[in-house]
């Protein structure tokens, strides 16, 4: 597939920097809008359609396109729901194919691969199941795209964990600071850049516009930004048993100095939470919080909470769309089969009451050659849509119209 990767270094592009006045706000929102429009008019162009798909023909997202890593326990929680029936497939899943698959064949087994951009947790649980012989069901239903470019398949995934947050499980701080990290186009970054890497970000989180963005998702760019060899840290104490949250890392990233953020995160990792937070304390210093300080808080914890009801709608509203859709499928469904129905029964009480005129005596007018008129004794052969019917007569059959025909003593 595809890397997006110059797709993306080529989104860049020369803005300056950015006033607070009405106008240029004004031009703010319409970047921005010009940069989610750029991902979604991909995503609906290479969007193939809703196809079952055989669980064996899934495979996981590649490094670059994976929103988050695998919870194994969370996929053991998701065995064991679907072991015990208490959870049904209630989210179409999301997966993107080469340009050359053919995704109606996909529900049969080696039909080709699809990469899973979204659910893969229920796709690990799936197919582990299978490999264990405890599958109910073979295949899923998956929203299938053709290769898309990183930042779209991101955007596609993110939309899918996020909103419908897969049995409920939803994304982490540490998980969505990764992605913002995937994305970032490099360690130093003009504000050029950082303005492109904002706006693809707020495409990718389904942020209004990049002022909103930063302002709920501050904290998370400032950790998106540490150097490589200290998020290795941050990686690693966040596997830990220490609650990892974007609460927790507020203090540290208040810290100017790269080396002592990453001195903090050493004793952290070796010497455990109290010295982690007496450092902490030693490099802000114990004094009070000025009043500039406790608003900053405040405003951290707003934005904070505001992100979280934010994605809880969204999560509402996806779950909604989801279920609409599956309720017009099986409304589809349902249509066609009445419809069929309607036929038949058409087709079977025409039948019986052509069958029933056949079983009846009938007479069919005739008019001889010489002016004659007389009702004859005839039989009905059939009976045509713009009213006419074959009828045999003693020496021969006649197409004639329905009103000469009649029952044997009809008047």
């Amino acid at each position: 597939m595809p890397s997006s990767d110059d797709s993306f270094t080529e989104s860049l592009t020369d803005v300056p920097e950015l006033s607070l006045d009405d106008g240029v706000e004004t031009l703010i929102k319409a970047q921005d809008s010009s940069t989610k429009d750029t991902y979604e008019n991909e995503a609906q162009k290479m969007f193939l359609g809703i196809f079952d798909v055989h669980i064996e023909n899934l495979i996981p997202p590649s490094p670059k396109r994976a929103s988050r890593l695998l919870d194994l326990e969370h996929v053991k929680f998701l065995m064991d729901s679907f072991q015990s029936g208490v959870f049904q497939q209630l989210t179409i899943l999301v997966g993107m194919v080469p340009d050359d698959c053919d995704p109606s064949k996909l529900k049969m087994k080696g039909a080709g691969q699809v990469e899973t951009l979204g659910g893969n947790h229920t796709r690990e649980a799936l197919q582990g199941l299978l490999r264990r012989g405890l599958a109910t069901i073979t295949t899923v239903k998956m929203n299938i795209y053709s290769a898309l470019s990183t930042c779209t398949a991101l955007t596609v995934g993110w939309q899918h964990n996020v909103c419908l947050q897969e049995k409920q499980k939803p994304l982490s701080f540490i998980d969505k600071v990764r992605l913002m990290r995937q994305v970032r186009p490099s360690m130093h970054m003009s504000p050029t850049d950082m303005k492109a890497w904002k706006e693809t970000l707020s495409s990718i989180f389904h942020v209004k516009d990049i002022r909103r963005f930063q302002n709920s998702y501050g904290l998370h760019i400032k950790m998106a930004r540490l150097e490589q060899r200290v998020w290795a840290i941050v990686e690693e104490v966040s596997g830990d048993s220490v609650k990892i949250t974007e609460k927790f890392f507020r203090p540290l990233l208040k810290i100017q100095s790269t080396e002592d953020i990453e001195s903090c995160l050493n004793i952290l990792r070796s010497k455990g939470l109290a010295e982690y937070n007496n450092k902490i304390k030693e490099f802000l210093g114990s004094r009070p919080l000025t009043k500039k300080r406790k608003q900053t808080d405040l405003e951290d914890d707003a934005n904070e909470e505001c992100s979280n009801t934010s994605e809880g709608l969204l999560e509402k509203y996806s779950k909604v769309v989801d279920e609409l859709q599956m309720m017009k499928d099986k409304c589809s469904k349902l249509e066609t089969e009445n419809s069929e129905l309607r036929r038949q029964l058409t087709e079977h009480c025409s039948k019986s009451k052509e069958n029933s005129s056949k079983d009846k005596e009938i007479e069919a007018f005739w008019r001889f050659e010489d002016g004659r008129e007389e009702w004859l004794p005839a039989k009905l052969i059939r009976k045509y849509a713009n009213g006419e019917c074959s009828v045999q007569y003693s020496d021969g059959v006649s197409r004639v119209r329905s009103s000469w025909v009649r029952e044997v003593g009809q008047m």
